[in-house]
């Protein structure tokens, strides 16, 4: 899929655990199926 150079909004969330001032895990969660609608990779 060629690149179109518009926006999308995607909602997520980003849980980080910390050892000191130092990040030492990440989890991440994105919500993929709506991305791919407005990408146009799935109908919506």
């Amino acid at each position: 899929m060629a690149p179109s150079g518009n926006k999308i909004d995607i909602c997520g969330q980003a849980i980080m655990r910390f050892e000191g001032s130092k990040i030492a895990e990440e989890w991440e969660s994105f919500d993929e199926l709506v991305m791919l609608q407005q990408i146009g990779a799935l109908p919506e």
